[in-house]
C-alpha cells in the first residue's frame, strides 16, 4: 500500500515538473495568461522563470554580458563573462542563468556577482565594476548570405549598466542615530 503511494506521488510529480518545464518558456497567449501563474511559485523556487523563447516563428535573439573593472588608478580593465564558462562544468547552465538576470537596477543577484567578480580580481584593487549588455539584433536571411555575422557590430545593441562601487553594499547603511541634544 506505502509503495502504490509513494509511486503515485513520484508520477505526479514527473508530471508536474514535465508540464513546468514545457508551460515556463512558452509563448504568450490568452491560455498561457491563466495557465503560467500555477507554475510560477515553482519556476521562481528552482530559478527556471526564464523567457526562452525558442518557439517559432521568432526565436529570440542572442544576449552577452561583459564587465569593466576600474582600479584604484582609474585604469579600465575588460572581461568576457558568460563566454568565459566552462560548458562542462556540471554548473553551466545554473552559472549562465546567473549571469542572464544581471539587471538595472541592481538586484540582489547581480550585486552578488559584482561582489564575486570583486573578489576574484582583487590583485587589480577596483573601485568600480560595470556590466555591459550586448544585445543581438535580428540579422535577416539575406544579410546572412552576403557573408555578415550574427555577433558583427552592426547586429549588437550595447547596453551600459551604472557602475557598481566596491566594496557592494547589499543594503544601504542606515543613517546614524540622532543624538540627544543636552541642551533641549
Amino acid at each position: 500500500m506505502r509503495k502504490g503511494v509513494l509511486k503515485i506521488l513520484a508520477s505526479l510529480f514527473i508530471v508536474w515538473h514535465v508540464a513546468a518545464m514545457v508551460i515556463g518558456p512558452g509563448p504568450g497567449s490568452y491560455l498561457m495568461s491563466k495557465v503560467y501563474p500555477v507554475w510560477r511559485p515553482y519556476l521562481r523556487l528552482l530559478h527556471l522563470e526564464n523567457y526562452w523563447a525558442f518557439f517559432a516563428p521568432e526565436p529570440s535573439a542572442g544576449k552577452w554580458v561583459r564587465y569593466v573593472i576600474e582600479d584604484d588608478h582609474g585604469n579600465l580593465h575588460f572581461f568576457k563573462l558568460a563566454e568565459e564558462l566552462d560548458r562542462n562544468d556540471p554548473l553551466f547552465f545554473r552559472h549562465s542563468s546567473l549571469i542572464t538576470d544581471i539587471t538595472e537596477p541592481p538586484s540582489a543577484g547581480t550585486l552578488g556577482i559584482a561582489a564575486a567578480l570583486g573578489q576574484k580580481h582583487q590583485d587589480l584593487n577596483p573601485t568600480r565594476i560595470q556590466f555591459v549588455i550586448g544585445w543581438q539584433l535580428p540579422i535577416r536571411r539575406e544579410a546572412y548570405l552576403e557573408g555578415k555575422r550574427p555577433y558583427d557590430s552592426e547586429f549588437i545593441e550595447f547596453e551600459y549598466l551604472t557602475p557598481l562601487v566596491f566594496p557592494i553594499e547589499f543594503h544601504p547603511s542606515p543613517p546614524p542615530a540622532p543624538t540627544a541634544d543636552p541642551e533641549t
